[in-house]
């Protein structure tokens, strides 16, 4: 288990100036099997094609819908997330200016990820990783756990298949629980 402190996180800009990026943590390699991070929305405009990704952005306010070239519209909801195709024409629409939200990348083709909110008391609640990564993201409050106290904002690193008890140290908390692990392929039965 390891804290993450969101001053460490790596900063990337945008390609077309629409926002920034601040990597969470992510997979190694060429095409990295996944990545967790937070983007900064800065204005209305499309977002980047992750074409074989599965994608999960949940809105860490309020004001923010994401407009499909199917014309579907969906207005996300604070701290609820929101799964789409990497691939899918989407641009993003404001309507109380910047905003930001936690993304969740995937590559389609070997991994598979579980994105919820999980609200925090002073008792504490199990949370889990999955089988390759695990990540405990403060959205509000301070949170502790073994790795130490996060704020909002900060994440928790659990490594795979790594189990913690989160609590919150300040009144109410909310974290969202990311859990990433292995695509299963099936067998064809023995003979």
């Amino acid at each position: 288990m390891e804290l993450l402190r969101a001053s460490a996180y790596r900063r990337v800009a945008w390609k077309n100036g629409g926002g920034v990026t601040d990597v969470v943590a992510v997979a190694s390699g060429a095409r990295p099997a996944w990545r967790v991070s937070v983007a900064r929305i800065e204005r209305d405009g499309p977002f980047s094609d992750f074409a074989g990704y599965d994608r999960s952005i949940v809105s860490l306010g309020t004001g923010v819908a994401l407009a499909f070239a199917t014309g579907g519209i969906r207005a996300l909801a604070p701290l609820q997330p929101f799964a789409f195709a990497g691939e899918a024409a989407v641009e993003a629409r404001l309507s109380h200016g910047p905003a930001s939200d936690l993304n969740v990348m995937t590559l389609r083709e070997t991994c598979v990820q579980s994105v919820r909110a999980v609200g925090l008391g002073a008792n504490g609640v199990p949370v889990d990783a999955g089988d390759l990564a695990g990540f405990l993201y403060v959205a509000t409050g301070t949170v502790e756990t073994d790795a130490g106290i996060a704020s909002a904002g900060d994440t928790i690193r659990l490594e795979a298949g790594e189990r913690a008890i989160a609590r919150s140290t300040d009144g109410p908390a909310t974290t969202i629980l990311v859990r990433i692990s292995a695509v299963r392929t099936s067998r064809p039965a023995g003979r």
